[in-house]
């Protein structure tokens, strides 16, 4: 059985640290049946990520979570720039490569939308890997419309989401709420944003499991994720479509989103499937 080493950025002061279900982690359950998988979590401890390390645990690939030049890729490209273990990307985001070099340094690119092919089609292994959990994102015909628009995502700048407050009805917005204290804290771009969205009367959820964000879905009429080009989204536009919600904004300078609106509604097991190809014509 090969041993693959996922390599991710997780900090401990988050609700994901221990709550990370979504279709990537259910991705790893099924391919846990065919691969030895290996979790490695940057945040926790990065000292004993070594080249001993990965001899220690015979890896045969290494899958670094990551967009480019982000933490998690920057540390393995800088204290892992000769290892001989194959290593592959699992593109989190839309950045293109910053240079070839960069791009080639990895032996499988994983990328998540199709929009997104081009900026690494000169790389000779690349493969389609993206994916929600539809067991549990399914529609619910009896549940009861309480929202009239839905916004989901991390509160940052590049999500935009006090574009919801020109909406009209009932808003909820669900992000992952600062858990820090201290004035300095307070006026941070993230709080500061909750605050303009609560004075507006948008209602403010945090973090919930999957469960409960599958009723949410089924319990809005619309969900609108304004993001910017590079602010993600992508997981919950297929969410809401696998839930069969009525209608899906963005804004039209998002082009990636966009490209999302149709098409296939990709599966945790279509997202196993395509990790397995690549794992396996790459090492």
């Amino acid at each position: 059985m090969k041993n693959i080493l996922i390599v991710f950025y997780v900090p401990k002061n988050t609700i994901k640290f221990n709550n990370w279900v979504d279709g990537f982690t259910s991705a790893l359950e099924i391919i846990s049946k065919q691969f030895n998988i290996i979790k490695y979590n940057l945040a926790t401890d990065s000292t004993t990520l070594t080249e001993e390390y990965l001899k220690e645990q015979k890896i045969d690939l290494v899958l670094i979570k990551s967009n480019w030049s982000a933490r998690v890729d920057r540390h393995f490209r800088s204290k892992f720039a000769n290892t001989k273990v194959k290593k592959g990307l699992l593109i989190s985001g839309s950045l293109p490569p910053p240079d070839p070099m960069a791009m080639n340094y990895y032996d499988v690119l994983f990328y998540e939308t199709n929009w997104y092919k081009k900026f690494i089609k000169d790389h000779p292994n690349i493969v389609h890997a993206f994916g929600i959990n539809t067991e549990i994102m399914q529609p619910m015909p009896n549940a009861k419309k309480i929202y009239d628009w839905l916004t989901v995502g991390k509160f940052a700048a590049y999500k935009r989401q006090t574009l919801l407050v020109k909406k009209k009805g009932k808003k909820l917005a669900i992000g992952e709420l600062p858990t820090r204290t201290g004035l300095i804290y307070y006026f941070t771009k993230p709080n500061r944003i909750v605050r303009q969205l609560k004075s507006a009367g948008v209602e403010i959820a945090d973090f919930i499991s999957y469960e409960k964000l599958c009723e949410i879905y089924n319990q809005s009429k619309n969900l609108y994720i304004p993001a910017k080009l590079h602010g993600g989204g992508e997981r919950a536009i297929l969410e809401a479509r696998s839930c069969q919600m009525a209608n899906i904004e963005i804004e039209p300078d998002n082009e990636k989103l966009k490209s999302l609106l149709d098409g296939p509604i990709y599966s945790h097991t279509y997202y196993a499937e395509q990790l397995a190809k690549g794992i396996n014509q790459t090492t």
